[in-house]
């Protein structure tokens, strides 16, 4: 629908804006992770939304794809080596991914995580 489309429209405008910004966060580049969890071959649209903003992120920050997908965890299109834009293809399903990710987490000493306070947003 309408909003959805126009709420989807202004939070890219406000990533951008941010990473086009990062001199007032100590000149490092945004960091951007975009997390896709079981968008598989019957879900086009929202696959190509991915990779559309996160090529728009990427002239501004440092953007990290990470598709979860038992089936089709690749990217649907061949990229160029990038500095600024890595994909990481994750062929499991949703769930167990997010497990194992809290997991590593949880496994990282406190003092060895980043500083929130020294994060951009």
């Amino acid at each position: 629908d309408d909003a959805q489309e126009t709420r989807w429209t202004l939070w890219r405008q406000a990533v951008v804006r941010v990473a086009r910004n990062a001199e007032l966060f100590g000149g490092r580049r945004l960091r951007v992770l975009i997390l896709e969890i079981g968008c598989g071959s019957n879900v086009p649209t929202v696959r190509h939304a991915v990779e559309h903003a996160a090529s728009e992120f990427a002239e501004d920050a440092d953007v990290t794809v990470v598709r979860i997908n038992p089936d089709f965890p690749l990217p649907d299109k061949l990229l160029f080596p990038s500095g600024h834009m890595r994909h990481l293809a994750l062929p499991c399903r949703g769930l167990e991914a997010l497990m194992e990710i809290r997991e590593h987490y949880d496994a990282i000493p406190g003092d060895e995580r980043a500083d929130e306070s020294d994060e951009p947003l």
